[in-house]
């Protein structure tokens, strides 16, 4: 999928807490794949979600990344810098005819979950978006926006389903794994308190294809995003990176780490007067590429780094 590109991977957490070992552990992976082969890694701050993002957040991210021994290229792009290019891509897709208007809410969603179809309730598929709005066309916003009533924009599930995929950890995956959403939103309603914009399947796109990412690493609770982003990445012509689903990092009792329970954070542990070393030492036995859980450094494991030796899950932080 990458052709002859020079290897770019990224960095993309959002500003909206502390960072923990979980985030260290997907972003190192990322480095180390992008480094070992002299490729380039860019930082990018997704914070469209202004109701939850921080901008004191994103200084201590970057501290936390260089503490781990992270560097990056170029400058960090902001993604709300980033507007014009991403409502940019959204007329492409209105135009391609493959996006409509939408002006169902979460409520109304959850109530035609309520009474699913034919077949849906055993196959797992609890609140896919049922169709409501999907005989309208994409021209059809502008009378929504006389009558003053708020929407959103979906994108079409593709006439021959989601696109497949291979991921470089986890091997060939289907592309069904994204219906149990259906038609997905790209752009959000203005609505109350809340402003309109990009959702995170359109701008990481967006922001991916201008960086110029042939890799992503990430966890596997995103797998299911993957063939939606490939579907916009099609209709808007552009090549598509290579995705590495990597395992979530879990507490001792099964649990994702998580920002909001309240996880163990970079910053806590540097406190209590770890070293980066050690988190990365741990990190790595976890992977497959430290078995005796000695004290690591990046750049000795990018010395030995390889996506073949990784134990696929799951990964514990003890």
């Amino acid at each position: 999928m990458n052709g002859s590109r020079s290897v770019a991977g990224r960095f993309a957490p959002s500003p909206t807490g502390f960072l923990h070992p979980g985030h260290a552990s997907s972003f190192a992976l990322a480095w180390l794949s992008a480094r070992s082969q002299n490729g380039s890694i860019f930082l990018r701050l997704e914070n469209i979600d202004d109701s939850r993002c921080r901008p004191e957040t994103s200084t201590e991210i970057k501290r936390d990344l260089a503490w781990l021994g992270m560097d990056w290229d170029g400058q960090p792009l902001t993604q709300t810098d980033r507007l014009e290019a991403h409502l940019f891509a959204l007329e492409t897709l209105k135009k391609r005819g493959t996006v409509y208007p939408c002006t169902c809410s979460r409520s109304d969603i959850v109530r035609a979950a309520s009474a699913p179809q034919v077949g849906e309730k055993d196959s797992g598929i609890a609140r896919r978006y049922p169709g409501t709005c999907a005989q309208r066309s994409e021209t059809e916003d502008r009378d929504l926006i006389a009558q003053g009533i708020p929407f959103c924009w979906r994108m079409r599930t593709p006439k021959n389903g989601w696109p497949d995929f291979v991921d470089g950890l986890l091997g060939k995956l289907p592309g069904s794994l994204a219906d149990n959403e259906g038609d997905f939103v790209v752009w959000r309603a203005n609505k109350g308190n809340q402003r309109g914009g990009p959702s995170y399947q359109l701008a990481v796109v967006v922001d991916d294809v201008f960086q110029g990412v042939t890799e992503v690493v990430r966890g596997d609770d995103l797998l299911d995003s993957t063939p939606r982003q490939l579907a916009i990445i099609q209709e808007l012509g552009h090549s598509a990176p290579k995705y590495f689903h990597v395992p979530l990092v879990l507490d001792a009792e099964g649990r994702r780490l998580a920002k909001r329970a309240g996880s163990l954070s970079l910053a806590q542990l540097r406190a209590q007067g770890n070293g980066p070393w050690v988190i990365l030492g741990q990190l790595a036995e976890q992977w497959g590429l430290n078995p005796t859980a000695c004290e690591q450094t990046l750049e000795r494991l990018r010395a030995i780094f390889c996506w073949n030796q990784l134990k696929t899950g799951p990964w514990e932080w003890r």
